[in-house]
């Protein structure tokens, strides 16, 4: 039992950081604009930060440095340095990057979650080389994903989007009925324990 318990942590873990991380792949395929729009038109995400998951060994920081970047802290962007031959420098500079901080820092115990060696293994994996770029405000946040995404040293960039929670889900059965002949609403049974009233509050 304990085993499954720690197994469905670790999957729980990995599904919500892949939903964060590969966001922008799932679009790509879909064949969207990988930079989203708000109801209102403005940028759904931060306008001066963009979220970068560089290849292994692309990036280097200066020695004096390594600590302070484990941390998770910002550090100038001019401490950090493409492998040889990258151009990853030049597009920094191109698009104003100011400070670089790893996404996830420092963990100070993954196997607070229970989970097996194997396990923390494959997650510290995925959280690897994972950066939040901020920009000095004189470039596009669009240009710049556009290009950081087509250079071979990065597996993947984004904006950082905003997050907004729905309490009433997108599910169009939601507001539904009658989908599969039934004379009552496909959700019947979500609206008869009113949860929608538990969602607002939790």
């Amino acid at each position: 039992m304990r085993f499954i318990i720690a197994g469905f942590r670790f999957s729980l873990i990995v599904v919500i950081f892949l939903a964060f991380s590969l966001n922008i792949h799932a679009q790509s395929v879909a064949g969207q604009d990988p930079v989203k729009k708000q109801n209102g038109g403005e940028p759904g995400f931060q306008k001066d930060r963009i979220i970068v998951k560089y290849k292994k060994n692309a990036m280097t920081e200066d020695t004096g440095m390594v600590a302070t970047v484990a941390d998770g802290s910002a550090v100038a962007a001019k401490h950090f340095h493409g492998r040889k031959g990258s151009k990853l420098d030049g597009i920094h500079k191109k698009h104003g990057i100011k400070t670089m901080r790893r996404a996830f820092g420092k963990d100070k115990g993954v196997n607070k979650h229970k989970i097996s060696a194997a396990q923390a293994e494959k997650l510290n994996a995925m959280k690897q080389d994972v950066y939040v770029l901020e920009t000095d405000g004189t470039t596009s946040v669009e240009a710049a994903v556009q290009e950081l995404s087509k250079d071979p040293d990065v597996e993947y960039a984004q904006p950082d989007y905003i997050m907004t929670a729905n309490s009433i889900p997108n599910d169009p059965y939601f507001s539904s009925m009658g989908s599969w002949g039934q004379s009552y609403d496909d959700l019947w049974g979500i609206k008869k324990m009113n949860v929608p009233v538990v969602w607002d509050k939790t």
